[in-house]
């Protein structure tokens, strides 16, 4: 089957990126070399923008398809956005705060079109994210462990959660952050998508675990760069993104840890404040079964 590639690119009140993350992506269309015979199409998933935001999509987006959702978190939307990207063998998903350079296709999108390294049979693969500075900026991380979770409290926000050094050459890793995944349509359904009960954070680390488990593999090729906005730990700390986050991992723990790890979070985030005794200690069956979100 010939390689085709849906950009799903996944907003929320994004007007502010929405400029840059498309002239940035056509114009290294436009330069592109072996991967310019490689089908493209746009999606755009909107989870919920207000009324004045998802009006000027269209201007943004030109031909894309636009797909308008309630505010039901970034892994739903993108697997909305995945259902609505037809027979597309690969999925790009993105954060719509992402500028792309003008050789992302020749280190990125070529590999793709023409089969050579680093495309294997590999699930998934991301390239390395930039701060707006050019620094790098920590995106690949470990599954997670409560005596990491642990330790994470006493480190700087943009630090919590990623590999220190980070990886330098192209690699078998065991998650990225979800700010830009290029993901193999078959292994993407084969796996489910994304678990939508995951509102925001942690997503793509249980999609990764679920790979993994599966017997695929998540790379990381830091010869292609993105530059990445926004992320969280450039942010102010918000008590409500601090509570999914904190609900994400306390599910995760729940989907995937040992008793004994749950129950070390559980008195983590209830001495943390994130989350309230009640919600804490629920059942392992009741966490598992219910959104992290509002």
């Amino acid at each position: 089957m010939p390689v085709s590639l849906a950009l799903i690119v996944v907003t929320h009140n994004s007007h502010r990126w929405l400029a840059a993350f498309f002239d940035s992506w056509h114009a290294m269309l436009a330069a592109r070399g072996p991967s310019a015979g490689m089908a493209v199409r746009t999606i755009v998933a909107d989870a919920g923008s207000s009324a004045g935001q998802f009006s000027v999509l269209p201007s943004f987006a030109r031909d894309g398809t636009i797909v308008r959702l309630g505010n039901i978190g970034y892994g739903a939307a993108a697997n909305a956005g995945a259902k609505a990207a037809g027979d597309a063998t690969h999925l790009l998903i993105c954060n719509p705060d992402l500028t792309f350079p003008g050789d992302f296709a020749r280190t990125f999108l070529d590999s793709l079109a023409t089969g050579v390294a680093p495309f294997g049979e590999q699930a998934c693969i991301a390239p390395r994210l930039l701060n707006p500075d050019g620094s790098v900026q920590p995106s690949v991380g470990q599954f997670l462990t409560i005596w990491g979770t642990i330790a994470d409290q006493f480190r700087r926000r943009e630090h919590r959660k990623y590999l220190h050094p980070q990886p330098t050459e192209l690699c078998a890793i065991d998650w990225p952050m979800a700010a830009c995944l290029l993901i193999r349509r078959e292994a993407f359904e084969a796996v489910g998508g994304f678990d939508e009960r995951f509102f925001l954070y942690v997503e793509e680390v249980d999609l990764c675990r679920r790979l993994r488990d599966g017997g695929r593999e998540v790379w990381f090729e830091p010869g292609a760069t993105v530059v990445h906005h926004s992320p969280n730990a450039a942010r102010a700390p918000r008590p409500e993104v601090q509570r999914y986050a904190a609900r994400g991992v306390l599910r995760y723990f729940a989907k995937h840890g040992s008793w004994g790890q749950l129950a070390l979070y559980r008195l983590l985030a209830m001495a943390s404040g994130r989350l309230s005794v009640g919600e804490a200690l629920a059942s392992r069956r009741r966490i598992v079964e219910r959104s992290t979100g509002p």
